[in-house]
């Protein structure tokens, strides 16, 4: 079925065939799959429609929202984030109208330079427009591959050329960056990402390549990072069927090798980094159209299996020590400036969800009994639709709430979009078909998809 389109395309049928074929593909994918979990994911569900409903509350009347200082450009964009993550989560309408309000409201502020010093030339707090820059970009690439919004991708790469004007290019923080993270955002939505933006950040990475290998040699999160940025890339260059050059593909393979043979998980402090790893290896592993990608998952289940030992004893789940900036960065009412300066070098305990968000990934790539558990514990934990699990420790940021929703989202969101991803690529597949063939046999085509739908909510059923 995945390759449906294609096949097609081969056969030479013709275009009313074609149509025919495509339509009842849709239908009994629609009627044949109404939620293929692989775990149970309906408090993830509703956990997600709860912080939606807690997001639309945060949003002020006049456009802005109700968290953070004043007319704060930063809270904005982490709310519209937060918007976008939980679009990609359950793709509805009420989530993507929420999004296109704060997106919309960000870019034209950016476009503006109200709110954010683009260049780093007035004399701004330099630590708040850093912090801005960072959430904004986020939010614009999200907005950008989920809807294909080109204002979003015009104010989005204005942010990355800032950044690369201030602290230098980097894989993550770039205009090249920045087309890699919304044609991410695209293909686990279910799109096709855009050959053009692929193109122009496979051209900017290879141009780059000393750029990348000096970045990564700085420090070891910088690594894990050049790791993530060149797997998103290869992963996104496949889907828009963009080539890339040897070297890079070469690079990628040695930053795999880089990683697996430095990452340790011996004691409590190696564990953030180790998760940080891990998420890169599962970057890689997602690769499943190269051979070497069969060594990052053979990597990330053995850092994942080591990682599960010490996350939860019983029905617990155990806290673990992150940077404290992994957590006050999540708050727009914390001034950045405290982050980078009071706040450098310090830990927090926390909850940590990008193990078992981890896991759902590497879910559909390999078997993961042995830490299902994981999973299922968090899944459980955070399903609390009356209010927030804890995350943090209570008191450590002003936005508490917030800051804990904001983590939950992460996770839930992946988990969701993990799930319907397999399914979501093969409509939208499907739906190209059609809009690409004549306007007959629509009528049918409707009546077909709508019994589907029927189907799967249980109308037809009575469920």
């Amino acid at each position: 079925m995945t390759s449906i389109s294609k096949t097609l395309k081969n056969r030479g049928l013709p275009a009313g065939l074609r149509l025919r074929a495509a339509v009842l593909a849709l239908a009994a994918v629609m009627l044949a799959m109404p939620y293929a979990h692989g775990f149970d994911t309906a408090s993830a569900r509703e956990a997600l429609r709860a912080d939606l409903a807690y997001l639309k509350n945060v949003l002020a009347e006049d456009g802005g929202v109700k968290i953070g200082p004043p007319n704060s450009l930063r809270a904005e964009a982490l709310a519209g984030l937060a918007a976008a993550r939980i679009h990609l989560g359950l793709g509805d309408v009420e989530s993507l109208q929420v999004l296109n309000r704060l997106a919309e409201r960000v870019r034209t502020r950016v476009l503006r330079g109200d709110g954010i010093d683009i260049g780093f030339e007035t004399g701004r707090d330099v630590y708040e427009n850093f912090a801005t820059h960072l959430a904004t970009f986020q939010l614009l690439a999200a907005h950008y591959g989920l809807t294909k919004d080109r204002t979003s991708r015009d104010a989005g790469l204005k942010v990355g050329e800032s950044l690369e004007a201030a602290v230098g290019w980097s894989p993550p923080n770039s205009r090249a960056g920045f087309l890699v993270l919304a044609s991410t955002y695209s293909l686990y939505s279910g799109g096709r990402p855009d050959p053009d933006d692929v193109k122009t950040a496979v051209e900017e990475f290879d141009k780059h390549f000393t750029d990348i290998v000096a970045y990564s040699t700085k420090a070891y999160l910088n690594l894990v990072q050049s790791l993530s940025m060149l797997s998103q890339l290869m992963r996104v260059a496949n889907a828009a069927g963009v080539e890339q050059s040897q070297e890079l593909a070469a690079l990628w393979t040695v930053h795999i090798d880089y990683v697996s043979n430095t990452t340790e998980v011996k004691e409590a402090s190696d564990y953030y980094l180790a998760s940080a790893a891990l998420t890169a290896l599962v970057d890689a592993a997602e690769n499943t159209h190269t051979s070497y990608s069969s060594k990052a998952l053979e990597e990330a289940l053995t850092l994942a299996e080591k990682l599960g030992k010490t996350y939860m004893v019983g029905d617990r789940i155990l806290q673990h020590t992150y940077p404290a900036a992994y957590v006050l960065l999540l708050d727009p009412a914390t001034p950045a400036e405290r982050v980078f300066n009071e706040y450098a070098g310090k830990r927090v305990e926390i909850v940590d969800l990008t193990l078992p968000a981890n896991i759902a990934r590497l879910s559909k790539l390999a078997d993961v009994t042995a830490l299902e558990k994981v999973l299922e514990l968090a899944l459980e934990k955070v399903g609390d639709i009356q209010g927030y699990y804890r995350l943090i420790p209570t008191g450590y940021t002003s936005s508490e709430e917030f800051v804990n929703r904001q983590l939950r989202i992460q996770f839930t969101s992946t988990v969701l979009a993990v799930e319907r991803a397999p399914a979501a690529r093969l409509r939208s597949n499907i739906l190209q078909i059609i809009l690409q063939t004549q306007p007959s046999f629509l009528i049918t085509a409707g009546l077909l998809v709508l019994l589907a739908v029927l189907n799967r909510v249980g109308v037809l059923t009575g469920d």
